[in-house]
């Protein structure tokens, strides 16, 4: 079937002693080493394959293979991977006799020398009867060295076996892989498929049998945390979503197909293969605003940056934006690559004001309320340090006004409405102007670690007159000066009356005119 001779070191490298280096090459004569194969035996009819220590890819396209001397065509050869696996078809080796035969396999670095016999039937003539010996079927592996046959139960290695021999097949597990099952011809009934070690009987022709691996999946944690246990999946089957992990700092984004996480990994798919699962973690920034509803945790990926939230509203306080610390030393700029969780805090500027009353006239017989830039809900936390002073306009002292003095409520908005009784108002000089403050009295170390913020929200001041006339347009009041009215014009009534009757009692009944004595003195009326 060929023209070509096989190469002189061939022949010679068989009676040599070998030591093979790392790259498969002899040291002492440039022999490629066989890995499996040499020696085999096959039937006629049937594919023979010998395994060499090559590198696949870089071999693959320059074997060239000789058999007892003669180059063998190469439509009848075939090269596959693991290493390097040579295998003369067939229909080559039906062309050769029974017996043992040379091969040569040559590669760009080096040649592989060996042999391998083909089963012969063996027949005996004895006083004009026939009888035959069975015939004998080779066993093979796909790939080579992929398994190992042995007799029965016995020890003994066999690369063939007749039609009807028990052979027990073990199969070549690598290191890091889980035998899945053993694949064969139709024919060939395996004890229990999914043993690595099982039996068959074998059947009257050559039978080349795949002991299939698992498939590894495995998972990678991009840089984070420990990954879930390797699974070990049987082609056509499915990997089974791990728990979802969990590492401080950090959110699990989902499990994806590829290192750079843009296309999620389908747990539906058939493993075909051995495969890596990456995983993808994410960032959560987490706001506290210490008032009000804080906006909502943001999920990001890892360095992305988070989206400014709209600006936040309290009463008592301006806004001062989103700061790195709960110090509010450090803002932060939203354009920072976030890579790890992040907390943002609002920091809130005091701002505490009057808002109503402030410049205006308290009345006799009035309260007089002030409403102040203050929550009333933060009021109540605190209310103990709550303080009101007054002083006249423009003098250094002000003295603190007796709780008892004025009530707080809550106003519109729920803000802090402090308003001061009519009694207390009555007490205040007539047209004198009034400095009033209001101290919230809250100090860092007035605060626990359940109250923020920790800022001295401080005091407010603010001025107004006093009046002991009755506050214009207020009617709440009419019944009352009425009463007053009506109560002062009947105690003069009373009193008129009373003078009246003390003076009739001190005044003598006057004389009859008929026992008054003559007046000589007066003179007769003018005719």
């Amino acid at each position: 079937t060929g023209t070509y001779p096989t190469p002189l070191e061939a022949v010679a490298i068989t009676a040599l002693g070998h030591e093979y280096s790392w790259d498969g090459i002899c040291m002492r004569c440039g022999a490629v080493r066989i890995l499996d194969g040499d020696e085999g035996v096959v039937a006629s009819g049937s594919a023979y394959s010998i395994r060499l220590d090559q590198n696949y890819e870089a071999v693959k396209d320059h074997i060239t293979v000789a058999v007892d001397g003669l180059e063998v065509a190469r439509e009848y050869i075939t090269v596959t991977e693991g290493s390097t696996i040579v295998t003369l078809s067939g229909d080559f080796i039906s062309t050769l006799d029974a017996g043992e035969h040379s091969i040569a396999v040559s590669t760009p670095n080096g040649t592989a020398a060996g042999s391998f016999t083909i089963a012969a039937q063996r027949r005996l003539m004895s006083a004009g009867l026939r009888a035959t010996t069975p015939e004998v079927y080779a066993i093979t592996f796909n790939p080579a060295g992929s398994g190992t046959a042995y007799k029965g139960t016995s020890t003994d290695l066999i690369r063939s076996a007749a039609q009807g021999e028990t052979v027990r097949i073990v199969a070549a597990v690598p290191s890091g892989r889980q035998f899945c099952r053993w694949e064969g011809p139709e024919d060939v009934t395996f004890t229990d498929p999914n043993s690595a070690e099982t039996t068959f009987t074998m059947p009257n022709k050559a039978v080349t049998l795949s002991a299939v691996m698992k498939y590894n999946v495995t998972f990678q944690m991009n840089g984070h945390g420990t990954a879930p246990e390797a699974q070990y999946v049987a082609p056509g089957g499915k990997a089974a979503r791990p728990t979802t992990p969990t590492i401080a700092n950090y959110v699990f984004g989902n499990w994806y197909a590829d290192k750079e996480c843009t296309t999620l990994f389908d747990f539906n798919s058939a493993i075909t293969k051995d495969t890596t699962i990456y995983a993808k973690w994410r960032c959560r920034v987490t706001f506290i605003t210490n008032h009000g509803t804080a906006p909502a945790a943001q999920i990001v990926d890892i360095g992305a940056t988070a989206t400014k939230p709209t600006d936040l509203s309290w009463i008592g306080y301006k806004w001062g934006g989103w700061c790195s610390d709960d110090d509010w030393k450090n803002a932060f700029d939203f354009k920072t690559p976030i890579t790890s969780d992040t907390v943002l805090y609002a920091e809130w500027i005091p701002d505490l004001k009057i808002t109503k009353g402030d410049g205006g006239t308290a009345h006799y017989g009035s309260t007089y309320a002030f409403t102040l830039n203050y929550y009333y809900p933060d009021y109540n936390k605190n209310s103990s340090s709550f303080a009101v002073y007054i002083g006249r306009h423009n003098s250094s002292t002000a003295s603190e006004v007796s709780k008892s003095h004025y009530v707080v409520t809550q106003g519109a908005d729920k803000r802090v409405v402090v308003t001061l009784k009519a009694s207390y108002v009555r007490t205040l000089t007539d047209g004198a102007t009034y400095d009033i403050i209001f101290d919230t009295g809250l100090r860092p170390s007035d605060y626990d670690a359940n109250y923020y913020p920790p800022i001295d929200l401080g005091a407010t001041d603010g001025t107004f007159k006093v009046s002991k006339s009755p506050k214009t347009g207020d009617e709440s009041n009419v019944a009352l000066w009425a009463a007053i009215a009506g109560v002062s014009l009947i105690v003069v009534i009373v009193i008129a009356v009373v003078l009246l009757n003390k003076r009739k009692k001190g005044k003598k009944a006057p004389t009859p005119p008929e026992n008054r004595p003559a007046d000589k003195t007066k003179k007769p009326p003018k005719e």
